[in-house]
């Protein structure tokens, strides 16, 4: 048995995370943890998400804040606005990358970056779509 530190109730050792650094029960059972987890990003969603930007981009995290600060999309330059959970807005603020080397090659809005991922990154039929729309729209 243990004592939580948060709810003072006495709890059994598995209602208990481990710290890894002693290899000891967490001094908060898992419920509480849960709850000042939540408590944590809803207080620091900029935080969070540079954090989650640091990780799956491999840049620090100065760097990924300079990319969270980007306001205007870099192709169609529209005002780039913040994801709401999981629904996605065709302006909202995406990291573009290479899927072949993984750099970063900037931060763009979501139609923009599907639009790219839509044509592979492939210049030539990039700039075959460029001739199509140009001949169509003398029509």
């Amino acid at each position: 048995m243990k004592k939580c530190g948060k709810c003072k109730q006495s709890l059994e050792l598995g209602s208990f995370g481990i710290d890894r650094r002693y290899n000891k029960p967490r001094s908060y059972c898992k419920k509480c943890a849960c709850l000042r987890e939540k408590e944590y990003r809803k207080r620091n969603p900029d935080k969070i998400r540079a954090s989650n930007i640091k990780q799956a981009y491999k840049v620090s995290l100065d760097e990924a804040y300079k990319l969270m600060s980007v306001s205007n999309c870099l192709i169609c330059n529209v005002e780039l606005t913040k994801a709401k959970k999981s629904v996605r807005n065709k302006t909202d603020q995406v990291v573009d990358h290479c899927h072949e080397t993984g750099k970063v090659r900037g931060v763009l809005c979501s139609g923009c970056n599907l639009g790219l991922g839509h044509f592979n990154d492939d210049t030539s039929k990039l700039e075959n779509a460029i001739k199509y729309i140009n001949k169509t729209n003398k029509l």
